[in-house]
């Protein structure tokens, strides 16, 4: 019998919890941790869609990668979205695993799943900060020939300077641009950032590639349904994306 618990430890092999940022919240969510699993769901969030599939009740896990707990709760109101998804995964007996910041800097990770879609190789970059983000030297690559790899919104400097130095950041970019600064990139690849970031960016003369924090984490869930069908081959996995 596959549980909670079996799936939660195959998951930290990969992404170890000290991987994880000190403010994240990780692993077991919600449920039972002694709970048989047969089917489940990847998703990057519980949000509605998520919900919706869950209601069909033939769901034992939802595993996502953004958790839905980070501080303590002094309450539940089910008219809440925190309120509505408690009551909807507790009455159809749906356990939640949520593993974020962790399987961002997990080797293979999120990360590394954008690093490759950009057409790079993860092996070949160095961490942007701590164990997060990645950096690479590049050359002969022009800001037109990388935009045009995926679709994304230019932000941040409007220099037409060679690149030489390129960051990744999967989801939000924003607590790696002073980073990204100070490594002297010249393009950083990111989810999203904020007005702030932008004029930061602008102001240090990195262009930024902002492809939507769904749109650069989304490509890491055909991974984990790989990874988790090589732990446990008779898993039912249904991707969400």
């Amino acid at each position: 019998m596959i549980t909670t618990q079996h799936i939660s430890d195959a998951m930290f092999t990969w992404a170890p919890k000290e991987l994880a940022a000190s403010w994240d919240s990780v692993g077991f969510q919600l449920g039972s941790k002694k709970q048989a699993i047969q089917k489940v769901l990847l998703s990057l969030d519980v949000d509605n869609r998520a919900l919706d599939r869950v209601s069909t009740g033939d769901i034992d896990l939802i595993l996502t990668h953004h958790p839905i707990f980070f501080t303590p709760l002094k309450h539940i109101d089910i008219n809440t979205d925190i309120g509505r998804i408690v009551q909807q995964l507790l009455l159809t007996q749906t356990s939640l695993l949520s593993f974020h910041t962790n399987l961002d800097a997990a080797p293979n990770g999120v990360n590394d799943a954008l690093v490759e879609h950009l057409g790079f190789s993860a092996d070949q970059g160095r961490p942007l900060s701590g164990h997060f983000g990645k950096q690479f030297k590049v050359s002969g690559l022009t800001l037109q020939d990388l935009a045009s790899r995926v679709p994304c919104e230019i932000r941040g400097s409007t220099t037409n300077k060679d690149i030489r130095k390129i960051g990744v950041c999967c989801g939000s970019g924003h607590g790696l641009i002073k980073a990204a600064v100070h490594a002297q990139c010249d393009v950083l690849v990111t989810g999203e950032i904020t007005y702030h970031d932008h004029v930061t960016c602008a102001m240090n003369g990195i262009r930024v590639l902002c492809l939507g924090h769904w749109e650069s984490e989304v490509i890491v869930l055909p991974k984990i349904k790989t990874f988790l069908l090589s732990k446990f081959p008779h898993l039912d996995i249904e991707v969400l994306n």
